[in-house]
C-alpha cells in the first residue's frame, strides 16, 4: 500500500520542484543574485532527489527494474546532497554574505549520506530481515540528513537577512523546522505498525511544507529586493539633490565670481554671462549685454583678431587658453588676462563655448619679478669672486662658477661631474673630506673655515678657504653648496699684520731684555774684577771663566730670542724638552703678566719630548700669555701644567686622539672666560673680541696654526667667570738622552800644516778674539779690518789661502761683495760668514755664495773650528 503512495508522493515532487525552478529562473533574469541562482539549483536538485526516489520504489515491485534499484537510490541521495548544499549556499548568501559560510553542517550531511550510499552497495537477500535492518538504517541515516540541513537553513533565517519583514521570515522559519521534524520523525512509522492516516500524512505532508519553503524563499526574495530598490531609490534622489545643489553653488559661484565667465553660442553670439563680465563690458562701452547680442561688434580690432582665431578651434572641441592683454575702459591701465576656452558639449555636439577670463596681471608682475630676481641671483653667483660648486655627498662636482676660470685657469663647465677631490692638494683631501661628510650630517661643531689648497690649470698650489652648507633636493637627495675663497691677499696682509703685532710684543719685551743684559754684563764685569785681583795668584781663574762663559751664552740666547721674534726665520724643527725651555721662558713669562699675576708651572722633569721649532714653541706660550693677562686685569693665576699622557689602540673617545704616546700640556688662567657662543670662533683668524683695545685677532690662529703644524691638537674649556684653559696634545717624540748614554766630547779639530785662514772683521775686539782663536787652533791667520783690505791681502799673497772669514755688513764693500772679487782669482777658496744677523734677516748684495756658510755671533770655539774644519776638508 505505501510503496504506490510514496511513487504518487514523489511525482508530485518532481513537479513541485519543476515549478519552483522554473519561477526562480524566470525571477533570476530579472534579479541576478547569487541566492537566487542557488535556490534555482536547489529546487532542480530536489525535482531529481523526487525522481530518483519514485524509480527506486518502483524497482522494488517491477521485476524489470529490479537491478536498478541501487543506482536509483544512489542517485536519489547524490541529488538530496546537491539539493542541501544548494539550499544552505542560497541562505548563506542571503543572511550572512559578510561571514565566512560555516562548513559543519554541509560536512556532516555529507557524512551521514555517504554512509547510507556505502548501505546500499551491502550485498543481502532481498526481503530479508538484514535487507530489513538495512534499509531502516539508512532510512534513519538519510532523515538525520535532512533534519540537520533544513535546521541550519532555519537557524540562518534566525540571524534577520536585510530587508526581510516578519511574513517572509516567519514562512521560511515555520516551514524549515517543520520539515525537518517530519522527515527526522518519519523512519518512527516503520515501528508502529500498519496505520494508512498516518502513513499518508508522512508521504503527502511533506508536500505542503516544500510548498511553504518555496512560497517562503518566493517572498523573502520579493522583500528583499524591494528594500534594496528602496535603498537604491533612496541613494538616487539623495545624488540628484546634491548634483543640484552642487550645480545651484556653482552657479552661485559663477555668478559672483572675480574673474569674467560667459558663454557663447556657435554663431558668436553671448548666451549668458555672469555679473563680472556685465560690469566690465558696462564700463568699457557704456552698453548693458543682453542674450544673443553679437560680441564681435564690441570688439576692438586686435581683441577681434584674438577672438576669430580662437573660437573656430573651441567650436571644433579643442580646448584653447592664451594669454591676451585688454583695457577693458579706456582710461584704465592694459592689464593682462589669461582667457581660456571650452567647449560646451550637449548630446555629444558642441553648442557653444565657455570662456574663463582670469586677470593675471599680479601674476604675471610676480612671474617676471622672480625671473628678475632669478637673473640678478645667477649674475651674483657668475660673477663673485667667491667659486661656488654643487657638489653631491661624494663630491661629485654638478655645478661650477665662472669665476673657477679666473681663479684656477680651469673651464667651468668641463670640471662638471668630475670629483672634486681630484683638485685638492692630497695631503688636505683627509681634512676636507671629513668637513663635507660632518656639513652633510649637519654637525654644528665643522669649523666655520676649511682652509686647504688647491691645484691651478699651471699646477701650482694656492690657498683657498672652503664653507660648505647642506640642503635637500625636492627628490630628498642630499646635495652641498661649497664657496671657496682665495685668501693669497689675506695671508699676505695677514704677514704684514703679524709683523706689526711682533714689534707691539718687542716693545713690551724691551725693558725686561736690557735689564736681563745689564745683569748679564753687571756679572761680566764682576767676573773680570775678580780675575784681575787673582791673576797674581792664579787661584780661582777657572772658576770666574766658566761664569764668564754662563753669562756670554744666556745673552747669546737672549739675541736669538729676540731676532727670532722680531723677523720671520725659517721652521727649524728640533727634539724640544719643555721643562728646560719653560724654564729659560719663565722669567719672560713673569714679566708680560706683570706683578699682580700669579705664574705657577707644574711641569715635571720626566715629561717627554716633543719635535717643534723652538721659537714657534715659545710664540705659543706667549700669546697665551698675552690672552691671559687681558682676561686678567685684576689679577689672577696663570698656571702651565703638564703629563705624559698613553692612547690604546681602542684611541680616546673623548679625545680623538691616534693610538700611541702624547704629550699634554695645559695652559689655564683664572680670567673672565669667553661667551659659549665664541668659543667656537676663537681660532679663527681676524676674529678678536679686543677689538676697542688694539686686537688683531691673529693671536690665537697663531696658535692654532703653530700646534697645528707640529702634528698636534689643542682644545679649549672655557666658562664665564672662571677662566680658560687650553689643552695641547703634542706626538712624542724619543730623545737621544732618554734612549742612549751621553756620547763624550769629541776632540777639537786642529788645523793642519800649511793652513792659512784670511780673516776680515771691522769691529776690532771682534777681529782680535776671533784671529787668537783660529792661532790657537793652529792656523796662520792674515787679519783685514773691512773688506777692501782683504782683498788687497788676498791679491799681495802669491801662497794659498785655505779659507776666507768675513763678516757681511762692514763699511766700504760689504763681505759678499769682497769675497766674490777674491774669488774672482781664487774660484776654489772656501767662505765662511760671520753676522750677527739671522741669514733670513740679511740683505745679500749678491745672494749667498755658492759653497759658503753662515755662522752666527756670538759663537764659541767648538763652533769655529768645527765649521772652518768642515769647510776646509769639503773643498
Amino acid at each position: 500500500m505505501r510503496i504506490p503512495l510514496f511513487v504518487s508522493a514523489s511525482g508530485i515532487l518532481v513537479l513541485l520542484a519543476l515549478g519552483f525552478a522554473w519561477t526562480f529562473q524566470a525571477l533570476g533574469a530579472t534579479y541576478e543574485r547569487s541566492y537566487v541562482r542557488a535556490w534555482r539549483s536547489s529546487w532542480l536538485a530536489l525535482g531529481a532527489y523526487g525522481l530518483f526516489a519514485g524509480l527506486a520504489l518502483l524497482a522494488v515491485n517491477v521485476p524489470g527494474l529490479a537491478p536498478l534499484r541501487s543506482a536509483f537510490s544512489l542517485g536519489s541521495m547524490l541529488a538530496a546532497f546537491v539539493h542541501i548544499r544548494a539550499l544552505l549556499a542560497g541562505m548563506e548568501q542571503l543572511c550572512t554574505p559578510e561571514r565566512p559560510a560555516s562548513a559543519w553542517p554541509l560536512r556532516a550531511v555529507a557524512l551521514l549520506i555517504a554512509a547510507a550510499g556505502l548501505l546500499v552497495l551491502v550485498p543481502v537477500e532481498r526481503r530479508s530481515d538484514a535487507a530489513m535492518q538495512l534499509y531502516l538504517i539508512r532510512i534513519g541515516l538519510l532523515a538525520l540528513a535532512w533534519g540537520i540541513a533544513y535546521t541550519a537553513a532555519g537557524l540562518l533565517m534566525l540571524r534577520r537577512p536585510p530587508g526581510t519583514s516578519a511574513l517572509g521570515r516567519l514562512a521560511l522559519l515555520v516551514t524549515l523546522f517543520a520539515y525537518a521534524a517530519l522527515r527526522v520523525g518519519e523512519p518512527a512509522t516503520h515501528f508502529l505498525g500498519p496505520s494508512p492516516v498516518l502513513a499518508q500524512f508522512l508521504t503527502f505532508g511533506g508536500l505542503p511544507l516544500l510548498v511553504g519553503v518555496g512560497a517562503g524563499m518566493l517572498i523573502t526574495l520579493l522583500e528583499v529586493e524591494q528594500a534594496r530598490a528602496v535603498e537604491a531609490a533612496d541613494a538616487r534622489s539623495a545624488a540628484e539633490r546634491t548634483a543640484n545643489e552642487s550645480e545651484a553653488t556653482l552657479a552661485a559661484a559663477l555668478a559672483t565670481s572675480s574673474d569674467p565667465v560667459f558663454i557663447v553660442n556657435r554663431d558668436g553670439t553671448l548666451a549668458s554671462a555672469n555679473r563680472r563680465f556685465v560690469e566690465l563690458v558696462s564700463q568699457a562701452t557704456g552698453m548693458v549685454l543682453s542674450p544673443g547680442m553679437s560680441l564681435e561688434a564690441l570688439m576692438d580690432e586686435p581683441t577681434r583678431a584674438f577672438w576669430t582665431d580662437a573660437l573656430p578651434r573651441v567650436l571644433a572641441g579643442e580646448a584653447v587658453v592664451r594669454l591676451k592683454r585688454f583695457r577693458f575702459a579706456s582710461q584704465a591701465e592694459l592689464r593682462a588676462f589669461s582667457v581660456r576656452f571650452t567647449p560646451v558639449r550637449e548630446g555629444g555636439s558642441v553648442i557653444g563655448a565657455l570662456v574663463v577670463a582670469h586677470d593675471s596681471t599680479e601674476e604675471e608682475r610676480l612671474r617676471h619679478e622672480m625671473a628678475r630676481r632669478e637673473e640678478w641671483f645667477r649674475s651674483l653667483i657668475e660673477n663673485a669672486s667667491d667659486m661656488i660648486f654643487q657638489v653631491t655627498p661624494d663630491a661629485l662636482i654638478e655645478y661650477a662658477s665662472p669665476s673657477v676660470d679666473r681663479v684656477l685657469g680651469y673651464d667651468h663647465l668641463r670640471m662638471i661631474g668630475q670629483s672634486g677631490f681630484e683638485f685638492i692638494d692630497p695631503d688636505d683631501v683627509p681634512t676636507v673630506a671629513d668637513a663635507l661628510r660632518r656639513s652633510l650630517e649637519r654637525d654644528e661643531t665643522v669649523p666655520t673655515v676649511v682652509p686647504l689648497r688647491a691645484r691651478t690649470a699651471q699646477g701650482d698650489f694656492i690657498p683657498l678657504e672652503g664653507v660648505s652648507r647642506p640642503y635637500t633636493e625636492r627628490d630628498g637627495s642630499e646635495r652641498l653648496i661649497v664657496a671657496l675663497r682665495d685668501v693669497r691677499e689675506r695671508q699676505r696682509l695677514e704677514d704684514e699684520l703679524t709683523g706689526a703685532r711682533r714689534l707691539e710684543a718687542i716693545g713690551r719685551l724691551a725693558g725686561g731684555v736690557a735689564h736681563d743684559f745689564n745683569n748679564l754684563l753687571t756679572a761680566v764685569a764682576g767676573n773680570v774684577t775678580l780675575l784681575k785681583l787673582k791673576t797674581a795668584e792664579q787661584a780661582g781663574i777657572g772658576e770666574h771663566l766658566v761664569e764668564i762663559e754662563h753669562s756670554v751664552q744666556r745673552g747669546a740666547e737672549l739675541t736669538r730670542r729676540l731676532l727670532a721674534f722680531a723677523r720671520q726665520q725659517r721652521i727649524e724643527p728640533r727634539i724640544l724638552h719643555i721643562p728646560t725651555q719653560l724654564a729659560d721662558l719663565e722669567r719672560l713669562l713673569r714679566r708680560l703678566l706683570g706683578e699682580g699675576i700669579l705664574v705657577d708651572l707644574d711641569v715635571p722633569r720626566t715629561l717627554w719630548s716633543i719635535r717643534a721649532d723652538a721659537t714657534a714653541f715659545e710664540q705659543i706660550l706667549v700669546n697665551l700669555a698675552v690672552n691671559s693677562r687681558d682676561a686678567m686685569p685684576q689679577g689672577g693665576t696663570f698656571r702651565v701644567a703638564g703629563q705624559n699622557l698613553t692612547v690604546g689602540a681602542g684611541g680616546r673617545e673623548s679625545l680623538n686622539l691616534a693610538p700611541g704616546d702624547w704629550v699634554q700640556l695645559e695652559v689655564e688662567d683664572t680670567g673672565g672666560g669667553i661667551p659659549p657662543e665664541l668659543v667656537g670662533r676663537i681660532f679663527e683668524p681676524f676674529f678678536t673680541t679686543k677689538a676697542d683695545r688694539g686686537g688683531t685677532g691673529l693671536g690665537l690662529a697663531t696658535v692654532y696654526g703653530a700646534v697645528t703644524q707640529m702634528g698636534g691638537q689643542v682644545r679649549v674649556d672655557s666658562t664665564p667667570g672662571r677662566g680658560t684653559t687650553f689643552t695641547m696634545f703634542f706626538p712624542r717624540v724619543i730623545a737621544p738622552h732618554e734612549t742612549a748614554a751621553p756620547v763624550a766630547k769629541p776632540a777639537l779639530p786642529q788645523a793642519a800644516a800649511g793652513d792659512v785662514v784670511l780673516l776680515m772683521e771691522d769691529e776690532t775686539p771682534v777681529r782680535e778674539v776671533t784671529a787668537k782663536l783660529l792661532r790657537r787652533l793652529g792656523y796662520e791667520v792674515l787679519a783685514a779690518a773691512d773688506g777692501e783690505e782683504g782683498v788687497a791681502l788676498a791679491e799681495a799673497r802669491t801662497g794659498p789661502i785655505s779659507i776666507v772669514v768675513s763678516d757681511i755688513v762692514m763699511p766700504g764693500i760689504h763681505g759678499d761683495v769682497a769675497c766674490a772679487r777674491i774669488r774672482e782669482r781664487r774660484p776654489d777658496v772656501p767662505v765662511l760668514f760671520i753676522s750677527g744677523f739671522s741669514q733670513e734677516a740679511l740683505r745679500w748684495q749678491h745672494g749667498m755664495p755658492a759653497g759658503a756658510r753662515l755662522l752666527s755671533k756670538p759663537f764659541t770655539l767648538d763652533d769655529l773650528a768645527l765649521s772652518v774644519r768642515e769647510l776646509i776638508d769639503g773643498r
